[in-house]
């Protein structure tokens, strides 16, 4: 487990480094980052764009060290390459600035520990195997089940969870595919017509 330093841009008797070190702004490491080998986390920085660390680059932890961490690139034009991670000083943006009353800093890898990802930052990557959770929220925009179920390489590397049926709900005088749906076996996705009448030239 990795631990931060922070401070913020106020006088430390007036913030107790409790709070500090609870506060989790957006795209901030965490203050206490449990990492192992073989786990995988995205960066949360650009820190070498040309050797493929930006923002969003998703890594494997190959070796953990208390200065430094390496890593394997997943994705992207240096999939495999193996790289270096330090800690870096890291500030709060104006915005989270702005919401926190001060400016806040902190010393940690700028990584997050990344089991899943939400639909959007999938997007434009291909992954071996796909799962998505659809079991609490469905998908809410035009694309957005198109963007998460075309992520795998075949149907057959995609698994979906959807909320669980009442089986008293079913009917069996219904046709098959009816039958299907109205065993919950069917998850809305958001059609913009006026997107399709565009591409359409309409």
């Amino acid at each position: 487990m990795y631990t931060s330093r922070a401070g913020g841009g106020m006088a430390p008797e007036l913030i107790s480094p409790e709070y500090l070190h609870s506060v989790n702004p957006s795209n901030f490491p965490a203050h206490h980052l449990r990492l192992k080998e073989g786990i995988p986390v995205v960066l949360l920085r650009n820190l070498d764009p040309d050797a493929g660390l930006c923002n969003g680059t998703r890594l494997i932890v190959s070796h953990a060290r208390s200065r430094v961490i390496q890593a394997i690139i997943l994705t992207g034009d240096r999939a495999g390459t193996t790289v270096f991670i330090p800690r870096v000083r890291l500030e709060t943006n104006a915005n989270s600035s702005r919401q926190l009353g001060f400016t806040m800093r902190r010393l940690q890898f700028p990584l997050r520990v990344a089991l899943a990802m939400t639909i959007n930052n999938a997007q434009g990557q291909s992954l071996d195997r796909v799962g998505v959770d659809l079991s609490l929220h469905p998908v809410f925009t035009h694309g957005q089940l198109y963007v998460a179920l075309s992520r795998a390489m075949s149907i057959d590397r995609i698994k979906v969870l959807l909320p669980s049926r009442d089986p008293a709900d079913d009917d069996d005088d219904l046709p098959a595919v009816d039958r299907t749906a109205a065993a919950g076996f069917v998850t809305p996705n958001p059609v913009f017509r006026s997107v399709l009448r565009a591409m359409n030239g309409e």
